[in-house]
């Protein structure tokens, strides 16, 4: 006897079936009918049924085919998501720095605007802090928030994920049990969700480099603390509860401090607080300039010494496929960033494994606040049942 299903079941189907398109175009613009119905596991017939209806509704549409040349027959119709039908927008903030993007209905930034944070003197102060940065992030945006449909944060520190309580954020003194979830809620009046802010650059990566989704990549952030995410074959490793990846509260080599203490820019900037902002951005030439002075040299090269052994250990317990480290410190390919390739070769060489391939993220101020979009538009339109 066939089993029952229910219309609920067939409805839920088909919406997760369009759904899946919807993330195909958003990953291959100028997508195929037929490449989407191998992806998909389906025949083109039943693509063609979907298609036309999502055209109509103005979600999707149909680029003008190419030139015909009939000795290779038919040419296919690419396919792209309008890209105003709906916005998502993204949060993503550290010790010094709150950031805030739109993306559109296909997945690209239409605005970003990235503020101050700073080390407050109470609970309220932060709140008030997270209040404003969220409000003058709204206001500049102006009419492209009236189509944004939900909100993602990307938060640091240690989260309830059912509170949506971030109950502690280590690097800032005074920064606990802060409701991120209730705030944002009351200002945006959009549905929200919320995950830790490492897991967004490894949601970003998937979602711009659909490759990585037969990879396992393991990303390291070095911003303010040091976090970690790994990415095994498209699924996101959380942890039993949810707090997987603190890397920055693991034991360095250095009489057991942790590792953030000696390598995360908070620490640095505290050991080194007259050097300029060029520096900390990375740019070639400060690094180059400040690297000339003994001093500076010989305490950056040990953290990046102790950096490259934690990497070479975390990688040798992971065996990913390649690093991906995101730091503002190394947003140029500049004497600290090659000294750490250097490192982590010299570790890896050390420890007779094979090479892993360290790579640097450029660019990627706002990965995580587009990673933190992307969930959202994740959960906007799921592709799974659950």
């Amino acid at each position: 006897m066939r089993k029952f299903v229910s219309p609920g079941d067939l409805e839920g189907k088909l919406l997760r079936k369009r759904n899946k398109l919807f993330s195909l175009l958003r990953k291959y613009p100028g997508i195929s009918r037929k490449d989407c119905a191998i992806l998909m596991s389906l025949s083109t017939f039943n693509i063609t049924r979907l298609v036309p209806t999502l055209i109509e509704s103005g979600m999707v549409f149909e680029d003008e085919p190419p030139s015909i040349d009939r000795k290779q027959g038919k040419p296919s119709t690419p396919l792209r998501l309008n890209p105003e039908h709906e916005y998502f927008a993204g949060v993503d903030f550290e010790a010094s720095t709150w950031r805030f993007v739109i993306l559109d209905f296909a997945g690209n930034i239409v605005f970003s605007i990235e503020t101050d944070f700073h080390s407050c003197g109470s609970r309220e102060e932060y709140i008030k802090l997270l209040r404003e940065s969220l409000e003058y992030a709204i206001e500049k945006s102006g009419k492209l928030w009236e189509k944004v449909s939900s909100l993602g944060i990307g938060a640091p520190g240690c989260i309830d994920h059912k509170s949506g309580i971030i109950t502690n954020y280590e690097v800032l003194p005074h920064f606990s049990m802060i409701p991120m979830l209730d705030i944002y809620r009351e200002i945006s009046r959009k549905q929200i969700y919320m995950t830790n802010n490492i897991s967004c650059l490894a949601i970003y990566d998937l979602w711009k480099r659909p490759a990585s989704e037969d990879m396992t990549v393991m990303h390291v952030a070095v911003r303010s603390g040091i976090s970690l995410s790994l990415n095994a074959k498209g699924s996101i490793f959380r942890g039993g509860h949810n707090r997987a990846g603190e890397l920055g509260i693991s034991f360095s080599a250095d009489n057991g401090k942790f590792l953030q203490d000696i390598c995360g820019l908070s620490a640095l900037k505290k050991k080194f607080p007259d050097l300029p902002d060029d520096f900390w951005q990375g740019k070639e030439d400060a690094v180059y300039r400040q690297l000339k002075k003994k001093y500076i040299r010989e305490a950056l090269n040990e953290a990046i010494k102790i950096l490259s052994m934690s990497l070479a250990s975390t990688a040798a317990l992971f065996d990913p496929d390649e690093i991906i480290v995101h730091s503002p410190l190394f947003s140029e390919d500049n004497s600290l960033w090659r000294n750490l390739k250097d490192e982590f070769l010299a570790c890896q060489k050390t420890q007779s494994l094979p090479n892993i391939l360290l790579i640097r993220s450029e660019a990627a101020n706002f990965n995580a606040a587009s990673g933190a979009a992307f969930m959202s538009i994740e959960k906007t339109y799921p592709v799974n049942s659950d």
